[in-house]
């Protein structure tokens, strides 16, 4: 997860320093340093004050939340009330053409390749299974929704393998 402060400088703190590091130097690299902080922290109960995030973003970790919808509030609660956005970039139920060619590489191939390669075929079949049980875009929206975001939107990439979803705390710019 990441925070952006549009006007204060923040700190970073957290248990996951390598991946923290990893990320404060892409943003070195693009030159987008200034007002930004990296923090690790449990979704479901966020060491920040209410109000204090104008940006918020979570990758391919909104599935495995224990609590989903306690886990969009607690980050609603975090945004700024007037400005504040967060992204979701998560998997997806792709569109119908590629369902079948995404369940068999999903269900079959990777697990397959995993087996052979890393030995570890049980964390890809939960892979498998997580993606299957996530809901679909326009139900994860009515969750963004019920969380208390008044503005909720999706992108689908790769014919929606992927998605990007976004809630906003404004329902007017």
């Amino acid at each position: 997860m990441s925070t952006r402060r549009l006007s204060s400088s923040g700190s970073s703190r957290g248990n996951r320093e390598a991946s923290r590091d990893a990320a404060r130097a892409k943003a070195s690299r693009a030159g987008v340093v200034q007002n930004l902080s990296f923090k690790h922290g449990d979704c479901l109960s966020l060491p920040l004050e209410d109000g204090s995030v104008d940006v918020l973003t979570i990758a391919f970790g909104l599935r495995n939340l224990q609590d989903r919808q306690s886990g969009l509030r607690e980050m609603r609660r975090v945004l700024n009330p007037e400005r504040g956005c967060l992204f979701v970039l998560e998997f997806s139920q792709p569109v119908w053409w590629v369902r079948p060619l995404h369940t068999l590489y999903l269900c079959t191939l990777m697990p397959l390749v995993a087996a052979l390669l890393t030995r570890r075929v049980r964390a890809y079949q939960y892979l498998a299974a997580s993606i299957g049980a996530f809901p679909s875009k326009d139900f994860l929206a009515a969750e963004f929704l019920a969380a208390g975001f008044p503005r909720a939107s999706y992108h689908g990439i790769t014919g929606s393998v992927v998605c990007i979803h976004c809630g906003e705390t404004q329902l007017l710019r």
